[in-house]
């Protein structure tokens, strides 16, 4: 699980430690930075399960826009706070300068239960003669092999240098193998477009796509090839959703489409609905559903805006079935949204992350929780309305005063 993240440097973060949970709701206004840490975790992602030149182009980035702008040396990093088998990791990659398009520096530590507690508490760790395990300054490349051996390499090398570790290498450097599975089974932030979601899509082995594209022929896939997978797409959904009855998969020449019936009373069934008939909601609805069934499967989750066309009455189902990710499949999750429901129904308080802007303009992250007056306010404010009312001196600073 990703235990903490660190952004420096990195579009509006200046400088940033954000201590995650198992299920994480990033709220705040618009350009508040939300949306930059679900970036933040991709790029890592991306570092490994591809290049630095590929990342970039799949958001169509310019790098020289990438590095905070007020940063001292034009440079951008991430840190990753990793706790995987019992055992607390340290991975960062520090990119180069605006005018070179390149990977500067890269770092994997094991740290001890003091390192880690420093490290939750915001500290960066540093490398020592004990905890390190790869070292990339460069060109230059050193990792751990054993207890006291080290390999050494000199080459050039766009992504991180944990894409090119294998499982054939784990009895060599374990922890090192361990990191770049993580990063490699980390889903890239989705954001689900219903008139995606519609299209007819071909037979889809891997996932529904950044978008939902491929929703119908990935659930076609695990209906003929993973029925079990299948049928715990459809309980999630019917868990959340009960009014429905049934899901169709249809053949469109070479392509799949979905069609939906629900049931609106006791006996009243209605009539089946293709998928342009279908609401937002419910096809969104079956995208989360399917996302855990991806392939590898996730160690990690990301969806941007997530109630998006979702009945608000269904939001509560809709958190639910996420955290039941977290606690039943062990795939941490990190969402944004912009609604208070959701807030309100999200489990734990320390789970809902604030996003906010500082005076000079850099991008921050709080946690709900920590709100000054947190434990009288919560007496009197649901979570969504807490989050609604931060900053308000007329609502906060007197229930504070009082409490």
């Amino acid at each position: 699980m990703l235990r903490l993240l660190r952004i420096d440097a990195f579009k509006a973060y200046a400088g940033q430690s954000i201590p995650l949970e198992p299920t994480n709701v990033l709220v705040g206004v618009n350009g508040s930075g939300k949306t930059s840490v679900l970036q933040a975790v991709e790029f890592l992602h991306g570092l490994v399960a591809h290049d630095l030149r590929t990342q970039l182009a799949s958001h169509r980035w310019t790098y020289r826009d990438l590095p905070h702008l007020a940063s001292p040396n034009q440079a951008f990093s991430f840190g990753a706070l990793l706790e995987l088998d019992g055992r607390h990791l340290w991975w960062s990659v520090r990119l180069g300068k605006r005018k070179h398009e390149n990977i500067a520096a890269e770092r994997v530590l094991l740290l001890d239960e003091d390192e880690t507690r420093a490290a939750l508490a915001g500290q960066v760790p540093q490398e020592t003669a004990t905890n390190s395990l790869l070292i990339r300054d460069g060109r230059e490349m050193s990792r751990r092999v054993g207890h006291d051996r080290w390999e050494s390499i000199n080459q050039t090398l766009t992504s991180s240098w944990l894409s090119t570790v294998t499982d054939e290498d784990r009895s060599r450097f374990p922890e090192v193998v361990a990191v770049a599975d993580w990063a490699r089974r980390v889903q890239p932030y989705v954001v689900l477009d219903p008139n995606r979601l519609r299209e007819p899509s071909s037979l889809h082995r891997d996932g529904i796509g950044v978008a939902g594209e491929h929703l119908a022929g990935f659930l076609r896939h695990l209906r003929s090839s993973h029925p079990d997978a299948f049928e715990r797409v459809l309980r999630r959904a019917t868990d959340a959703y009960p009014r429905l009855s049934e899901l169709r998969i249809r053949q469109e020449g070479s392509a799949y489409s979905l069609a939906v019936r629900e049931a609106w009373g006791d006996e009243d069934v209605g009539p089946l609905l293709n998928a342009r008939q279908a609401s937002d909601g419910l096809l969104r609805l079956f995208a989360l559903a399917a996302l855990p069934e991806s392939t590898p499967t996730p160690t990690l989750v990301m969806v941007d805006e997530i109630e998006n066309g979702v009945h608000p009455q269904l939001l509560g189902a809709l958190m639910t079935m996420l955290e039941q990710l977290s606690e039943d499949e062990g795939i941490q999750v990190l969402t944004t949204s912009h609604s208070p429901l959701i807030v309100d129904y999200v489990a734990q308080p320390e789970s809902v992350l604030l996003t906010v802007r500082s005076g000079d303009g850099s991008a921050r992250v709080e946690r709900l929780s920590d709100t000054p007056g947190y434990e009288a306010l919560a007496g009197t404010f649901s979570k969504g309305e807490m989050w609604l009312a931060r900053g308000e001196r007329g609502l906060i600073e007197p229930a504070v005063r009082d409490a």
